[in-house]
């Protein structure tokens, strides 16, 4: 929907900073006009893409007597039964916008309105009558928001580039973040590759009184009894998800969907297709010389059962080469995940067309979607055999990225351990290879810290806690991340249908089995759409976004690769070897080995230092 900045005095002087120059370096987000809100210590502003209420719903909306005052990025799905409940409650409304819901309810429940919400959203709040500053983010992380204090004032934005690029403030790259960057594709947790500036994570608020910044978690999945009856289980999530995709097609501009070849997006365009009032479009990109990776033959098929009218592209190498500098130079991280170089080039064809889209994150990490999580059973087992996993290392080399994580995974003694090993982009021997060993020590200590809580607990499965880990990391680090920076480049709009919270809590509430069965993933997605779709669609093998790295840095891109070794500031920032550089550089050329994504997220890090040094 837009995008939302501001900059909050901790101090009883008058605040001397404006919004002007974070208002225009985030014009993208909101080509349809901005706000601001200026009072006492803080000043906040924000980019407006109209998508509901198009002609009413500027920003900020205030209550009856404007003490309560707001600006919001996102959605509030369910806004009209809320309205219906406020005015039955007295509260007078000025416009049809979901915006305006928020006052409202501050002032029927205060912070606590945020239970009440079904959406995605960042929310900037004032309260007049006490002086409160309120900043929150949705459950999962879907819209994202970035703060830092510094000279005595709070400053926050919907994208870190915004907070980077001015210039009062200071931002100073942090080397174990940039460690941790490479092998997760993410910075976990609160933290950023920069040591001032921090995410305000899913699910938490931030509340400034009186001076005090405090950040606090709102949101807990409720307790619910286990789901025990398979068909009951499959009849709510079908159930929930049509709902869901109902919810995501209200808008007062076209709606597309973004289509690949898979189970999820096929559901999706499925369900959007039923409901929507007249065609639905739909938009799928491919890869020149992408062979298995390439789903675009599969997409059509999709496109053409369920009725949408369908664009789709291919790009090549030279493309990929060409947007990977493009993007970087407009955000303020490396780009660590590949696929957002054509998630973002979708979204400018599609915004050409439509003004928000549906996408299929989060059905992977909900129902157990990855491969690994089908492998992780075995490799328990095998383990546990003394001399496997010694036997079969010296396979490792050729059997892939995969083969490599699966090898080292069947060496970790914890189940934290092991998933550090399955989802890093190296494993020990690699880092210890390309990383100076105290960087990497001291990352995989923090790494094994973050992932303990999740995987360490008794009473929850080995699976589970692979899930909740990247509920919580991967997810919106990582995937939600890349797709918000990807679309709202382009004026886009991107709803998550599986992403409602509502089905996050049912996938919470489903044994284990009804995720993965038999070594195959989404089994209970399977079985709650079994009705609606083609059986090579029901068990085809999950793919995912890929791009064919390791032939195109043998080819296309590899005078970038070769460059990595003349990179002194790549290598002296992050204590990189030369040698080890060297040594993945010939394996990869050399075919010894696919080391595709460790190599672009190195060559993404290098284009990074050139544009921000």
């Amino acid at each position: 929907m837009c995008g939302i900045c501001g900059s909050r005095s901790l101090t009883r002087d008058p605040n001397g900073y404006t919004v002007d120059a974070m208002l225009s370096q985030m014009a993208h987000r909101g080509p349809d006009g901005e706000g601001r809100l200026n009072d006492g210590p803080l000043h906040a502003g924000m980019r407006r893409l109209s998508v509901i209420d198009l002609e009413g719903g500027s920003q900020p909306i205030a209550n009856e007597d404007g003490s309560v005052q707001v600006l919001f990025n996102g959605e509030i799905y369910n806004y009209r039964q809320l309205r219906v409940e406020l005015e039955q409650a007295g509260h007078q409304f000025r416009t049809d916008s979901d915006t305006e819901v928020l006052v409202h309810l501050w002032e029927e429940s205060g912070p606590e309105m945020l239970d009440r919400l079904n959406g995605m959203f960042a929310i900037c709040l004032q309260d007049r009558r006490n002086g409160q500053t309120f900043l929150a983010r949705d459950r999962v992380g879907i819209k994202p928001l970035y703060y830092t204090v510094q000279d005595q004032t709070l400053f926050f934005a919907s994208e870190l580039a915004v907070l980077r690029a001015q210039k009062e403030l200071q931002f100073d790259l942090e080397r174990e973040a940039l460690v941790e960057w490479f092998h997760l594709q993410y910075v976990g947790g609160e933290r950023t590759i920069y040591r001032q500036a921090r995410k305000l994570l899913p699910g938490h608020r931030l509340d400034v009184v009186d001076g005090e910044v405090n950040v606090t978690r709102w949101y807990r999945p409720r307790p619910c009894e286990p789901l025990t009856d398979e068909r009951q289980a499959a009849d709510e999530l079908a159930n929930l998800l049509r709902s869901s995709v109902d919810y995501r097609l209200i808008a007062d501009v076209p709606v597309g969907v973004f289509l690949s070849g898979g189970l999820d997006s096929a559901i999706i365009a499925d369900l959007a297709a039923t409901s929507h009032e007249g065609p639905l479009k739909s938009f799928s990109v491919g890869f020149e010389d992408a062979g298995d990776l390439d789903e675009t033959a599969s997409a059509r098929e999709t496109a053409a059962r369920v009725g949408t009218v369908h664009r789709q592209w291919v790009l090549s190498a030279d493309d990929v080469a060409r947007r990977l500098e493009q993007r970087i130079e407009h955000q303020a991280e490396p780009l660590a995940d590949p696929a957002l170089i054509p998630t973002h080039f979708l979204a400018e064809q599609a915004s050409k067309e439509v003004t928000v889209v549906l996408t299929g994150e989060g059905a992977d990490e909900l129902f157990a979607g990855y491969k690994r999580y089908g492998y992780q059973k075995l490799l328990g087992v095998l383990g546990r055999i003394v001399g496997v996993p010694t036997m079969l290392r010296p396979a490792a080399g050729l059997a892939g990225r995969r083969g490599r994580q699966a090898m080292d995974a069947l060496a970790g003694k914890t189940a934290e351990e092991r998933h550090l090993r399955w989802v890093s982009t190296v494993g020990p021997e690699g880092s210890s290879e390309l990383f100076t060993g105290e960087h990497v020590a001291r990352w995989r200590d923090r790494a094994l810290g973050m992932f303990r809580p999740y995987l360490a607990d008794p009473e929850r499965s080995e699976l589970e806690g692979q899930l909740r880990a990247d509920q919580h990391e991967w997810l919106p680090h990582n995937l939600l991340a890349k797709v918000d920076l990807a679309t709202m480049a382009c004026s886009l709009e991107a709803r998550v249908p599986f992403l409602d919270h509502r089905i996050v809590e049912f996938a919470g509430r489903l044994p284990s089995d009804m995720k993965l069965r038999k070594g195959v993933g989404k089994w209970i997605l399977r079985q709650a759409f079994a009705d609606r779709l083609p059986e090579d669609l029901l068990g085809g093998k999950k793919r995912g976004f890929d791009l064919p790295l390791g032939p195109w840095l043998r080819g296309p891109l590899r005078s970038r690769l070769e460059s990595l070794d003349h990179n002194d500031g790549l290598l002296d920032l992050v204590g990189l070897k030369r040698d080890g550089v060297r040594q993945m550089v010939k394996r990869h050329v050399d075919e010894e080995g696919d080391y595709g994504l460790p190599l672009f997220m190195l060559i993404s890090l290098s284009i990074f230092l050139e544009t921000f040094a």
